[in-house]
């Protein structure tokens, strides 16, 4: 037991949904039952006299260019407390203290909120990224070769060249000529151009109503998921930090070029500030476009808070698979007297009963209690229930459509317009070419 009895003085902040603190005749005092027992252990197992002293601006505090100004962060650089309520990462840049023995190695991760379901429907033009265009190009101009043949034969034969080879060959093209009209309906001898057009049109109706049956043209629009700070980037989120829980300096700072770049695209989106912890604001700006980067005891928090707030766009919570972060926390200290002393005995407390899982255990009752106190009236029980998510989204099937043919029938129509305004031209021109005949 420690001889001298010691006064520490703790830094706190309340939260706007529930108060963590409160004051009675000028002296703050825990307003939780969790929270009490856990200052009662540290002040009796290390002597100490517990004064608690609550930020001005209820806020933890944020790095600028001369250190920490704001918030509980900035009555510790001035001295005014001795140590921070809340353990932080021991790679903050230029923490105002010193840090005690870990306590709790954290991960931090990635929350983003992508469409549940998608529509997925079969594409039609899909499916004609299969054609071998060589292949038709092949089969239009054999057609302009037959035709070309065709009409060397009628050129011969009219200038009296017969013989048993002009003979076969006249039958062979006839008869093509009436394969033709019986697959078009019709003989149009010198228009190969509007064959052609028939041609491709005949093939665009027969996959159209091939790939109705194929699952190989099945397509969706899922939105891809985040789980990496380079997806942030490639698919432009608004980035969105929590005070002391995002390791949001380390952005600031640019400790590498993806965190460099999702801090600029934060300056870009007007979110390059984090949040306070003291603030539900975060979830008023939860939305598709947006991503949260933060720890996983208060991302529980967080993801409570906008259940209870009715949220819908809570439910569409995504955590990335591996965490961005990984950091070991601990108390920082800043003692202006009995400095030493009080690191000492912290330490000592630190390793006997606060290190490990003990302190987390107190720290997640606290949070509970919170919780289920605040005037958000959140229930005991829902503490434990969490909307149940697997990573397979619910898919809404679609039969083919319009929507899916719709570029088919675009360019058929195409087609058929050239093939039309062809004949017209060959029409007019054989009515003005041809001879007129006098009584």
């Amino acid at each position: 037991m420690f001889e001298k009895r010691l006064n520490l003085t703790i830094g706190a902040f309340n939260f706007v949904f529930s108060a963590m603190f409160i004051k009675e005749n000028g002296q703050t005092r825990p307003a939780l039952k969790t929270l009490s027992g856990l200052l009662n252990t540290i002040g009796r197992s290390g002597n100490f006299e517990i004064n608690l002293k609550t930020s001005p601006d209820e806020t933890l505090g944020q790095l600028s260019d001369s250190g920490y100004k704001t918030g509980v962060l900035g009555m510790l650089q001035r001295q005014e407390i001795d140590s921070c309520f809340l353990p932080l990462p021991l790679d903050i840049p230029n923490p105002p203290g010193n840090f005690s023995p870990v306590i709790h190695d954290d991960a931090y991760h990635i929350y983003s909120f992508p469409w549940t379901s998608t529509s997925v429907t079969q594409d039609v033009v899909k499916s004609l990224e299969t054609i071998n265009l060589t292949l038709w190009l092949t089969m239009s101009a054999f057609i302009f070769i037959l035709e070309t043949i065709n009409h060397l034969v009628i050129y011969l034969n009219k200038n009296g060249v017969n013989n048993q080879c002009d003979t076969i060959i006249s039958s062979l093209f006839e008869a093509l000529n009436t394969v033709a009209c019986s697959v078009f309906s019709q003989y149009l001898p010198g228009r190969s151009m509007l064959r052609t057009v028939q041609t491709i049109a005949i093939m665009l109706f027969t996959i159209t109503l091939g790939v109705i049956f194929s699952t190989s043209t099945i397509v969706g629009n899922d939105e891809a998921k985040i789980n990496t700070l380079e997806d942030v980037i490639s698919q432009d989120k608004k980035p969105l930090w929590l005070e002391g829980e995002s390791v949001f300096e380390l952005f600031q700072e640019g400790v590498n070029t993806d965190y460099t770049k999702i801090y600029d695209l934060g300056q870009k989106k007007g979110t390059a500030s984090p949040i306070p912890l003291s603030s539900t604001s975060i979830i008023e700006q939860m939305g598709h476009e947006a991503v949260y980067f933060c720890s996983n005891e208060i991302a529980r928090v967080v993801r409570k808070l906008s259940e209870s707030l009715g949220s819908s766009i809570a439910k569409n919570e995504y955590k990335s698979t591996k965490p961005y972060h990984r950091a070991l926390e601990a108390f920082l200290m800043n003692p202006a007297k009995d400095a030493e002393e009080i690191r000492s005995r912290i330490k000592k407390l630190s390793i006997r009963q606060i290190q490990g899982d003990i302190f987390i255990q107190d720290l997640r009752r606290i949070i509970n209690e919170l919780l289920t106190s605040s005037v958000l009236g959140i229930k005991p029980y829902q503490l434990y229930f969490s909307y149940g998510k697997s990573e397979m989204h619910m898919i809404n099937f679609q039969p083919l459509n319009f929507n899916g043919c719709k570029v088919v029938f675009v360019s058929w129509e195409i087609a058929l317009g050239v093939a039309t305004i062809v004949l017209l031209v060959e029409i007019l021109s054989h009515q003005l070419t041809k001879p007129k005949v006098h009584n």
